[in-house]
């Protein structure tokens, strides 16, 4: 039986954020309700796009 994993992963945002910015996408729909623990998902892209932390 598989298992999930809650939350995001951060060698996964890294890869479809990129590959996104490739693309051309530039607005990111986050939300505090997004992963676990609240406020992961705004966190994680934030790195991402380079935001001090």
């Amino acid at each position: 039986m598989q298992q999930h994993r809650r939350g995001p992963r951060p060698d996964r945002t890294r890869a479809v954020v990129d590959a996104a910015i490739e693309e051309g996408i530039t607005l990111f729909d986050t939300a505090e309700a997004y992963g676990e623990p609240a406020g992961a998902s705004e966190e994680l892209l934030g790195h991402r796009a380079g935001a001090p932390a």
